[in-house]
């Protein structure tokens, strides 16, 4: 099945919109995409790409947005999470979160990984650990990148502020 909008010479692309509708009982509908299996020992299963679209003019264009998102909760809003596939014989798959190379000039992109605020109670944690095993456990690294022409980025480890308690300590 393919899906395809027209394109356009003197204005946008067609857009595709594919959403459910609204329930009042029960858990609301879901939408499930899932790429193909294959029983062929050679081969992998289907491929599920997700990708914005490419910004293409001629001075200051910019690539299109991808935003996942948990749905909005009236108490608790949904998770979100993001797993590489089992492997029920052998190696389970690998995982990368990378910003991409710059181009020709500029720089690349920097990225973020933190919880959001809490106006009540406590803001959520971060966790960064490798797992358990039977013979080896995964080896943990925090790097920065060679400089050719400059100076190598610093690793900097700074706690939190605290006005009403002590203030966060660093164990290393």
């Amino acid at each position: 099945i393919s899906f395809t909008t027209g394109d356009a010479t003197g204005g946008a692309g067609g857009a595709i919109s594919l959403s459910v509708g609204d329930g009042d009982t029960g858990a609301g509908a879901a939408v499930t995409v899932i790429a193909g299996k294959t029983t062929d020992d050679s081969t992998a299963g289907g491929a599920l790409t997700l990708r914005a679209g490419i910004g293409d003019g001629s001075s200051g264009a910019v690539g299109g947005a991808v935003s996942i998102a948990g749905g909005v909760g009236a108490h608790t809003g949904g998770a979100v999470s993001v797993t590489s596939g089992v492997g029920t014989a052998d190696d389970s798959g690998s995982m990368t979160i990378a910003t991409a190379n710059s181009g020709s000039s500029g720089e690349s992109g920097n990225m973020t990984v933190r919880t959001g605020s809490a106006t009540s109670g406590v803001s959520g944690g971060i966790a960064v650990s490798t797992g358990d095993s039977s013979d080896t456990s995964g080896g943990f690294s925090v790097l920065t990148g060679d400089a050719s022409g400059g100076s190598a980025g610093d690793i900097s480890f700074t706690t939190g502020d605290a006005t009403g308690g002590a203030g966060g300590a660093i164990s290393l």
